[in-house]
């Protein structure tokens, strides 16, 4: 039977189908999730947000994996989800489980901010509900603190000053979260070693399968797919251990076969680039001139001397 989803417009729908009081600003909420009693006759377990959340689970029941291997961080799980993203945690479980909060804040809050357009480089809101970030106690204390400050403007009377110094740490929170991901990239470093192995391996399986004349170049959401990772956790993690992006990567992989390719057969540059799945021959020159700071005519002729 197909699950019934429910669309959560608002903060204060939020509230209401938690059964808790109505929140204190329209646009931003601090929740003690422990405090939470769903409305069982408003509450589905599959919810689908119109604002950005971000909840921490923490205790006992939250021993959980982190993609393969168990994780090592047990002050807590924090996930990240964006408009429009379905829930997967069921919310029926914050009552008898949870010892968290939730940071909920809608899109509208930061419209003429420079964090509207900037929240878009925070890409662990992407990322799959098994590439949560696990947090140390000190991680905690930081996050924690930032959101006290949050709740103390929204619940003192609002001025002309109030959003500003709303966003402002709103920023440093989501600041202080890239950093606790960059340190669990750290910590995980010989488990994304294996990553890395796995990503070059599916790349070249993509190429020796000949793949890339059906499907085209290789994309970062399709290996990611092949490898069970969100295209920007995967991204993230292969600059972490590489110093390149996962787009970054492949395509200096593709630029490595056409040099082969270049020193090792008669085929004109027009042949070669279509071989390598290229649909259009100027995009093939563009992503070689830009991967060696030649032409491949230039490549092929200073080489062949």
């Amino acid at each position: 039977m197909r699950q019934e989803i429910t669309r959560v417009p608002s903060i204060h729908k939020l509230h209401k189908l938690l059964g808790i009081e109505p929140p204190a600003h329209p646009l931003i909420s601090v929740i003690d999730l422990t405090k939470a009693h769903p409305i069982q006759s408003n509450f589905n377990s599959k919810m689908v947000f119109s604002f950005y959340a971000v909840m921490l689970k923490q205790g006992e029941n939250c021993k959980m994996k982190y993609g393969r291997q168990p994780f090592d961080f047990e002050e807590g799980t924090i996930f990240y989800i964006s408009p429009d993203q379905s829930l997967t945690v069921p919310l029926e479980r914050i009552e008898r489980e949870h010892n968290g909060w939730g940071l909920y804040f809608h899109p509208d809050l930061l419209k003429g901010s420079p964090l509207n357009e900037k929240i878009k480089k925070y890409d662990y809101f992407q990322y799959n509900s098994d590439e949560s970030l696990h947090i140390s106690s000190e991680e905690k204390n930081h996050l924690e603190m930032a959101l006290r400050n949050i709740q103390k403007e929204y619940n003192q009377n609002l001025d002309h000053f109030s959003t500003e110094l709303i966003i402002t740490n709103l920023e440093l929170f989501l600041n202080y979260s890239k950093r606790a991901y960059s340190r669990q990239f750290i910590t995980r470093k010989s488990f994304n070693t294996h990553v890395v192995t796995d990503f070059q391996e599916q790349l070249d399986a993509y190429f020796s399968e000949e793949k890339h004349l059906s499907l085209g170049m290789p994309t970062v959401q399709y290996l990611a797919e092949q490898l069970n990772y969100s295209a920007e956790y995967l991204g993230e993690l292969m600059k972490n251990e590489t110093g390149k992006g996962a787009l970054e990567y492949i395509h200096e992989h593709i630029v490595n076969l056409a040099k082969n390719l270049l020193l090792n057969s008669s085929d004109s540059i027009g042949q070669i680039a279509y071989g390598l799945g290229f649909e259009h021959l100027s995009h093939f020159a563009k992503m070689f001139k830009k991967n060696t700071g030649m032409s491949a005519s230039e490549f092929r002729s200073d080489h062949l001397m």
